[in-house]
């Protein structure tokens, strides 16, 4: 938990800048809070003066000329003063250091040291041995490792770390370079065995660990975590190892070690999954971003270049394309800058130019994911097939252009770019070959149903695996516009039930309030009749994911566009006026912003005429189905959003003519 302020307006404060802001203020209400916490917690009191007191001790602790010895003693052989080992104090400098580690003993230590002359040592020590709760002493004891410390305790922690092992002193580093609060010890379990990777026959083969044998070796590995346990500097169980926080912030210096950079980053590159197949391949890269983190942002120049010395140049660019397709876009520039550099420092070899094109087409997708990065030319990637895992792969560069055909729905150029890919270019397909069709399969059924096949994009959809991609949120998406919405809507809803996945959820609810939206616009098509209970649940939907939809990718945007015209169908459905042309205008801004003008531009434009009617605002309507007629003559009919071009341009029709108006988008039916 965190303390905030909530100021007179209802906003909320953090505390540091409440403090800054109106510290007379905020010291009123803490006091509130501490003299409100007596009742239940009698000793807060004395927890206070004490926590001053170790706070205290802590931040004017001085080691001059080395000399501490108390402290140092007792980290690094167990062994106190005997004029202190025959006093109660000793317990309690014991349980400070097996609760809180070398800093907790300091604070305790000097925050009750001299307590037959020193007043305020001695009511320090008085109330943690006869006044405190056990969870209070605890908590205190807990609590010191977040304390401000004197610069001093940096060359005592590293005097301490100069008299253990030489294995310990580089598990520290590598456990800080690894960062995170703590470091399974699957990651090293991983390190040890061998990486799975895509051999040239497009079949899985292991590829064996190049790691210093502290990691390579579990007992070396063990003796160095048990070496730093017992200085306090680490704790570990049997799944994790955690580097005390504090400890590594006091020794940042030390430990940011060049050294110790390639041997912690070939631990990531060696175990981070290369395979990109089922979930446990997301769950293994997902765990291992946060360790990951630190050594991406220091790996250039000749960090890099002694990592290549240490490391197969294949594994590094495997490694940094697998993780780009996590998190946000800082991130997949950042992993791919450093596959880029790789490249481009690495000595020549049977393998770089293939290596060079896999990099080239995934870069060439992002630059369909985020329009502002840099667009790759085909015509600049050289994919050279001459195997089987080199033609499997190959069809992510089919599936990247086919994309950005797409996008510019230049659909048949889109088809024409995945029939450049055959799986069975090699005979029999091998499993990356079967894996990658898969995907071009895919993004041939999304082709067909934006042509308006649905039919054929069923069909091939059934050929598909219902975990292969976005199988099941497009197959309901389908299976609206063939009329058999109730069955997509089962679907979704049962899909949102059993899924855990945060993501997945929001794109599942999102096409159910698709779904819902579909369904409202077929039964008023063709029975003139508005089922409230859909229109409903989808403008509960879409009300609750519009103020927290990202629109960092070209895909989200669209999801967010697609949110602003179903809340706009759903008023125009309302027949409220001014609320739908309100709504309308909102995904017209939108689709301004993200979209060359063409297709939702006439719709809308086709929309607002029809609102523009209904109020007597005969001018503006006329000119709104003037502009819709002539993007028609360049657009025609698209079907790149659900029921906006199969069902909604024949309702707006019917309206036109009910109205009296001619139809300028000819209906279906």
């Amino acid at each position: 938990m965190r303390l905030a302020c909530i100021s007179g307006n209802g906003e909320v404060v953090d505390i540091n800048v409440a403090i800054k802001q109106e510290p007379l203020s905020v010291r009123s209400l803490l006091l509130d809070s501490f003299f409100s916490c007596f009742e239940s917690l009698p000793d807060s009191p004395g927890f206070f003066n004490a926590e001053h007191a170790v706070r205290m001790a802590l931040f004017s602790f001085q080691d001059i000329g080395n000399q501490e010895r108390y402290a140092r003693s007792y980290v690094l052989t167990r062994s106190l003063d005997p004029r202190i080992e025959k006093t109660p104090r000793a317990n309690l400098i014991r349980l400070s250091f097996q609760y809180g580690g070398p800093l907790a003993l300091i604070g305790i230590l000097y925050a009750t040291i001299d307590a037959h002359r020193n007043v305020r040592s001695r009511e320090t020590l008085d109330y943690l041995m006869n006044k405190s709760s056990d969870e209070s002493r605890l908590e205190l004891i807990r609590r010191v490792a977040t304390f401000p410390c004197s610069p001093s305790l940096v060359s005592w922690l590293g005097r301490i770390l100069d008299k253990v092992e030489p294995d310990a002193q580089g598990l520290a580093c590598i456990l800080w370079w690894l960062g995170a609060p703590y470091v399974p010890t699957d990651v090293f379990l991983r390190a040890r065995l061998p990486s799975l990777n895509w051999g040239a026959n497009g079949e899985l083969i292991n590829v064996p660990p190049r790691m210093i044998s502290l990691v390579f070796n579990e007992d070396r590995l063990a003796a160095a975590v048990q070496g730093l346990e017992f200085v306090g500097f680490v704790k570990s169980t049997e799944a994790m190892i955690e580097l005390e926080p504090n400890i590594g912030c006091l020794l940042r210096e030390r430990f940011h070690s060049d050294m110790w950079l390639p041997k912690a980053a070939k631990i990531i590159f060696h175990a981070l999954p290369k395979y990109q197949i089922g979930d446990s391949y997301i769950q293994q890269c997902e765990a291992l971003l946060p360790h990951a983190e630190r050594v991406f942002s220091h790996l250039s120049g000749q960090n890099l270049i002694i990592l290549l010395e240490q490391i197969d140049l294949n594994e590094i660019v495997e490694a940094c394309l697998s993780v780009s397709y996590f998190r946000d876009k800082s991130w997949k520039t950042q992993v791919l800058s450093v596959a880029t550099e790789a490249l481009t420092v690495a000595e020549d070899t049977t393998q770089k130019p293939f290596l060079q094109a896999r990099l080239d087409a995934r870069l060439c997708f992002l630059s369909v994911l985020f329009p502002d990065m840099g667009r790759k030319q085909e015509s600049q990637i050289n994919f050279s097939v001459n195997d089987r895992r080199s033609n499997a792969l190959s069809a992510d560069l089919a599936v990247a252009m086919a994309r950005k055909s797409v996008q510019v729905n230049h659909l048949s150029s889109a088809l024409a770019y995945l029939e450049r890919f055959n799986p069975h270019a090699y005979g029999s397909p091998s499993t990356l070959e079967r894996a990658r069709n898969e995907q071009v399969v895919l993004m041939r059924a999304k082709i067909f149903r934006f042509e308006g096949h649905f039919q054929d994009a069923f069909n091939i959809l059934e050929t598909l695996p219902e975990g292969v991609g976005e199988v099941a949120l497009l197959r309901s998406t389908v299976l609206c516009e063939l009329g058999r919405y109730e069955q997509a809507i089962q679907v979704l809803e049962e899909s949102i039930a059993a899924s855990s996945h945060t993501t997945r959820i929001a794109r599942t609810k999102l096409t159910l309030a698709h779904a819902y939206l579909f369904k409202c616009m077929y039964v008023w098509h063709q029975d003139k009749y508005l089922d409230q209970i859909s229109l409903g649940r989808s403008s509960n939907i879409y009300e609750e994911m519009i103020h927290r939809w990202r629109t960092n990718t070209y895909y989200e945007r669209m999801d967010y566009l697609s949110i602003a015209i179903g809340l706009a169908i759903i008023q125009h459905l309302s027949n409220q006026v001014q609320a739908a042309l309100d709504a309308w205008k909102r995904a017209l801004v939108a689709s301004m912003e993200w979209l060359p003008t063409g297709y939702t531009d006439m719709i809308i434009a086709y929309s607002m005429s029809d609102l523009e009617m209904r109020r007597e605002g005969h001018v503006l309507a006329d000119i709104l189905a003037s502009y819709t007629r002539e993007l028609l003559a360049e657009t025609g009919r698209q079907y790149h959003f659900l029921g906006l071009g199969s069902v909604w341009p024949d309702i707006i029709g019917n309206w036109r003519l009910a109205f009296g108006k001619d139809v300028i988008i000819p209906l279906k039916s």
